[in-house]
C-alpha cells in the first residue's frame, strides 16, 4: 500500500469507517511483525513465549502514531509510526543491564543456553551486558558489534567457584525477580538464570551441577517453609513448588515410598497480580498526587513485584494514565498544596488516634484566589473522624469549648495551621465530650456512609426523612447520593416509585432543583420552598 493509498485510509478512518479500520490493522499487524522479527534478529534473541506482548506494545506505538500522524507531511505513515512502535517493543523487552532486572527474566534465553550454538550464545551473553547497548551515534549495536564488545571483555573464567552462601543468595534473587503466582521454574531454569547472572555481574559462567542447585533450594525450602502443609498455614510458605500442599519435600527427605519430585517453583510476592492492580490503580486515579509523585510511587510498586506483572498503567518508566484527565477538587483552586493536605490529614489522625484536641484557622477564598481566615481567632476541636466527600476530606467533631454543643465539619484541605492542642504542662490536651444526646459520632456503630448521607452537601441542619417520587429507571441518581432508602407503598402513576430518604431538608432543595428532570419532592413545606427558589431564580433570569 503505497503513501496515497494509506493517508485515504486514514482518513476514512478519522471520519468514523469501521471498514477502513479492519483495513488499516490487518495492514499494520503485518508490519508491526516484521517490525519484532528485525529488533530481535538485530539483538540476538528470540520472542520466546512473549510474541503476544510484544505485538500489543507494537499497538500501541501505531495507535500514538495514528493520533498525531500528519496526511500532508511527506512521510508515509510506516516510516512516520516506526519511531513510535520500535520504542514500544524495545520498552517491553527492557534493557538488561543485569538479567535479573529485566521485566522478563525468561526471555533472554528462551533456548536452553546449553543448545545454542556458540555465536548465539556470545551475542546473548553480549547483549546481558551492555543492556541492549547503543553506539556513540545512539543507535542500537548490531550483533557484530556486541560480538566484538563481549571479546574485549573477556568474559569467561570457568574456574572460579562460588561459596555456599553466595549460591543460596544468587537462587533467592533469581526465585524472587522471576516467579510469581502465574509463572515457576524448574531446576534447569534456575540453572540458565544462574549462568546469565554470573556472566552479567560477575563476568564468570561457573555452573554448580544439577544435584548442588537441587539440594540448595531444598535446604533454602526446609529453613523458610513450615514443616508440614496445612490450610491454616498455607500464607506462611516463602516459596511455593509442584506438591508443596502434599508435603513432597518431606516425604522426599524421608524417603517415603513413591516418587517425590520437588520442582516448579515460585516465590510468593507480597503481592498479588489483582493487589498490584488495585494499588496501581489507585495511585495512577488519585486527584492528590502530582504525576512525578505517582511515578516514584509506582516506580516502588513495581520494584516488589517478579518480572512478568504488567499494567496498562505504566509503560515501565512513566505512568500511561493521563494525570490531567483527573478532574479532581483537589487543584490550585482548592484549598492548600497537596503536601500540607497531607500534613493535615496526617496530624488530625494522630489525634484522633489518641483522642487529643487539636487547633487550626480556618479560611476561605478571596477574589483573587487566595486563602485568607474566615477569623481571626483559631479554632480549637475536638476531633472524632475524617471522611471523604465528593473528592474532598472533612473533619467531625465538636467545638472544645462547649459552647455550641453540635457536631460540625471542616474541609481539611481549607485549614491550616494545624497542630496538636497542648496545655501548660506542655501535654497534648484530651478531647471533651459534651451532652449531646447519644453523641453519635462517638458511637463505635457510628456509620460515616448514612451520616455523609443524612447531611447532604454537608449541610448542617437537622436531617429529616423527605418522600421522593422518581422514575423506576433512575435510581442510579438515588444510589450516587443516598446510602439508603425506602421504597413506600404510597400509590402514583405507572413507572414512578415514592421513596423515604433522610437528609437535609435545607440541601435537598437545591439537590431537586439540580435533578428536576428525574425526581419530584413531595413534603410540601419543601415544595414550597424550592417553589421560592424558582420564583427567585424567575426573577434574576428575566
Amino acid at each position: 500500500m503505497d503513501k496515497i493509498e494509506f493517508d485515504q485510509l486514514i482518513d476514512r478512518i478519522r471520519s468514523g469507517d469501521d471498514e477502513a479500520m479492519e483495513v488499516f490493522m490487518a495492514e499494520m499487524e503485518e508490519y508491526i511483525g516484521g517490525r519484532i522479527k528485525s529488533i530481535l534478529k538485530n539483538r540476538g534473541i528470540s520472542s520466546g513465549n512473549k510474541l503476544e506482548d510484544l505485538m500489543q506494545a507494537g499497538w500501541v506505538g501505531v495507535f500514538h502514531a495514528l493520533k498525531n500522524y500528519d496526511t500532508a507531511s511527506k512521510a508515509k505513515f510506516t516510516t512516520y509510526a516506526t519511531e513510535y512502535i520500535d520504542p514500544e517493543i524495545n520498552r517491553t523487552l527492557k534493557d538488561l543491564k543485569t538479567i535479573i532486572k529485566t521485566r522478563d527474566p525468561i526471555l533472554a534465553y528462551s533456548k536452553s543456553y546449553n543448545e545454542i550454538s556458540p555465536e548465539e550464545k556470545k551475542a546473548l551473553e553480549a547483549l546481558a551486558i551492555i543492556k541492549l547497548g547503543t553506539s556513540q551515534k545512539g543507535r542500537d549495536l548490531t550483533a557484530e558489534e556486541r560480538k566484538e564488545k563481549l571479546e574485549e571483555r573477556k568474559i569467561y573464567t570457568e574456574n572460579d567457584k562460588f561459596p555456599k552462601e553466595s549460591l543460596v543468595l544468587q537462587i533467592m534473587e533469581i526465585l524472587r525477580s522471576a516467579t510469581d503466582e502465574r509463572h515457576s521454574i524448574t531446576v534447569e531454569e534456575l540453572k540458565e538464570c544462574l549462568t546469565m547472572m554470573r556472566i552479567v555481574k560477575f563476568n564468570n559462567s561457573f555452573i554448580e551441577s544439577p544435584n548442588t542447585i537441587t539440594s540448595t533450594i531444598e535446604n533454602i525450602l526446609n529453613e523458610l517453609d513450615p514443616k508440614e502443609y496445612t490450610k491454616d498455614n498455607d500464607d506462611d510458605y516463602k516459596i511455593k513448588y509442584r506438591g508443596y500442599d502434599n508435603d513432597e519435600l518431606i516425604k522426599k527427605i524421608k524417603r517415603a515410598e513413591g516418587k517425590h519430585e520437588v520442582t516448579d517453583f515460585r516465590f510468593v510476592q507480597p503481592f498479588s497480580y489483582q493487589e498490584l492492580d488495585e494499588l496501581i490503580q489507585a495511585v495512577s486515579m488519585s486527584s492528590y498526587l502530582s504525576a512525578e509523585e505517582k511515578d516514584n510511587l509506582i516506580k516502588n510498586i513495581f520494584d516488589t513485584c517478579g518480572g512478568y506483572y504488567r499494567s496498562p498503567f505504566w509503560d515501565g518508566k512513566h505512568l500511561r494514565f493521563n494525570p490531567s484527565a483527573i478532574h479532581g477538587r483537589f487543584s490550585k483552586s482548592s484549598g492548600n498544596s497537596e503536601k500540607d493536605l497531607m500534613a493535615n490529614l496526617k496530624t488530625i489522625q494522630t489525634a484522633i488516634n489518641h483522642m487529643w484536641q487539636i487547633k487550626f484557622t480556618f479560611n476561605g477564598y478571596d477574589s483573587d484566589g487566595n486563602l485568607v481566615p474566615t477569623n481571626k481567632n483559631p479554632h480549637f476541636f475536638s476531633p472524632f473522624h475524617l471522611v471523604v466527600y465528593q473528592d474532598l476530606f472533612y473533619l467531625i467533631g465538636l467545638w472544645s469549648d462547649g459552647t455550641n454543643k453540635k457536631i460540625y465539619h471542616y474541609r481539611v484541605d481549607l485549614m491550616s495551621d494545624v497542630e496538636i492542642l497542648t496545655g501548660k504542662n506542655n501535654k497534648p490536651v484530651r478531647i471533651k465530650m459534651y451532652g449531646i444526646e447519644n453523641l453519635p459520632i462517638w458511637n463505635c456503630n457510628w456509620n460515616p456512609e448514612k451520616y455523609l448521607s443524612e447531611h447532604l452537601y454537608m449541610a448542617y441542619d437537622e436531617p429529616r426523612d423527605i418522600k421522593i417520587k422518581i422514575k423506576k429507571t433512575d435510581y442510579t441518581d438515588i444510589y450516587k447520593w443516598f446510602s439508603s432508602y425506602t421504597k413506600t407503598n404510597i400509590p402514583c402513576e405507572e413507572g414512578y416509585d415514592v421513596i423515604i430518604v433522610k437528609t437535609s431538608p435545607s440541601m435537598i432543595v437545591h439537590w431537586a432543583l439540580q435533578y428536576s428532570s428525574k425526581v419530584e419532592i413531595l413534603d410540601e413545606d419543601i415544595r414550597e420552598e424550592i417553589r421560592k427558589e424558582i420564583k427567585k431564580l424567575g426573577e434574576k433570569y428575566e
